[in-house]
């Protein structure tokens, strides 16, 4: 890799590092703390699925915006938004406040998910696509082995809010790096054919396989979702100290982490249905399980489960939709691709919470799982290797 695309990759990757470190550090304790501002169960359902909502409300907006402005601006909007929705999140006084600033946020990351994606998409040649996209879902991973056992801790000592403010530092870092590594680029300009055309020519030859990749991935986005809901609630009821739950979750982090160069090797090397098909099964498979644990011995096998089939799936979303997306029209089509799969974080959330506030705390993964059981066997089935199609993507 010549050092021109290391540039390029490594404006995207810091950023997306200190925003990712942050999120690590409050997403395993987001549910206790809704519940500590009084929030009841299927409340803190509806507050987590603000910020999808915010993701699909303004996805396809940023799929039309970031085709029509530079895309540093568009990257630093996006960040700027997101410091100043987690600062006031940290201030918040009750759960009316934190949903507002949750759907705020969440249009927010919408902008810097797809801004991203299309920076890369423009950018990175087919054949690195898996294996950078894959380290790029690796950076996630790997915040998650030291943010959450730091912010159980932090909380125990200094309360929810001081994680907030962390976070808010974190993003600031994110806001000063873009605006120092991305390159200011050309202004947006025509080229060929308009987007829309490109579009539905993309969608007139490639339909099929598109609407399968949506709906499988969408469920594992569901899974993912939910995944970082009823985790952390479960361990709650079983009694486990928020210490131990961050413990937890930076464990699952460290194996997820060591599994980001085998999936990015193994999406460029034997396609993207390898890396999606056992991480989706396996997902909802876990989640399945989870019920059945009922102290930190049973947690740790569920935990460990989850992390080992989510890892194999680093970067999957983003390559697979970098794989169907055509390049003169990268932004609007991932505008779309979002805004359908991010529907998962309103509906994971709120359906999980519907069902542990009405039945039981128990049910709800079950369900879940079960719903990811399904989107897996679709992408096993129905999904032809959009690895093998990169006519589609250099359009």
């Amino acid at each position: 890799m010549d050092r021109k695309l290391v540039r390029i990759i490594m404006a995207i990757y810091v950023p997306g590092f200190f925003i990712q470190l942050g999120l690590a550090l409050t997403d395993a304790f987001n549910p206790l703390y809704y519940r500590d501002l009084g929030a009841g169960l299927a409340l803190v359902g509806i507050i987590t699925a603000a910020g999808g909502l915010g993701n699909v409300l303004f996805d396809l907006p940023s799929g039309w915006l970031a085709g029509k402005i530079r895309e540093k601006t568009f990257l630093l909007i996006s960040v700027s938004v997101q410091f100043l929705a987690v600062l006031l999140k940290g201030m918040a006084r009750n759960p009316r406040d934190v949903l507002i600033l949750n759907l705020i946020f969440g249009m927010a990351t919408a902008a810097w998910g797809i801004g991203r994606l299309a920076y890369l998409r423009r950018r990175l040649p087919p054949e690195i696509r898996g294996r950078s996209l894959s380290f790029m879902g690796g950076i996630m991973r790997v915040t998650r082995i030291i943010s959450p056992v730091l912010g159980g801790f932090l909380i125990k000592y200094l309360g929810f809010r001081m994680i907030y403010y962390i976070q808010a530092g974190f993003t600031f870092l994110a806001l000063v790096t873009t605006l120092f590594l991305i390159e200011k680029g050309d202004p947006p300009s025509p080229e060929g054919s308009a987007p829309g055309d490109v579009l539905k020519e993309t969608f007139r030859r490639n339909g099929i396989n598109i609407l399968v990749a949506l709906i499988g991935i969408t469920g594992l986005q569901l899974l993912r979702i939910s995944r970082n809901l009823l985790f952390p609630l479960w361990a709650d009821h079983l009694g486990v100290s928020v210490e131990v739950i961050g413990s937890l979750t930076s464990a699952g982090g460290l194996i997820e982490t060591a599994m980001v160069i085998p999936a990015g090797i193994l999406m460029d090397r034997y396609g993207r249905k390898p890396s999606v098909v056992p991480c989706t099964l396996g997902l909802g498979l876990s989640l399945m399980l989870l019920p059945l644990s009922r102290g930190t011995g049973g947690l740790i096998l569920v935990m460990v489960l989850m992390s080992l089939t989510n890892g194999i799936g680093s970067g999957v979303n983003m390559t697979i939709s970098s794989d169907l997306a055509p390049r003169r029209a990268a932004s609007e089509f991932l505008g779309i691709w979002r805004f359908i799969t991010d529907s998962s974080q309103i509906v994971g959330p709120s359906l999980a919470g519907a069902a542990a506030g009405l039945f039981s705390l128990g049910l709800a993964p079950v369900a879940a799982g079960a719903l990811g059981v399904g989107a897996g066997l679709l992408l096993l089935f129905g999904l032809s290797e959009t690895g093998k199609l990169r006519h589609s993507g250099e359009e």
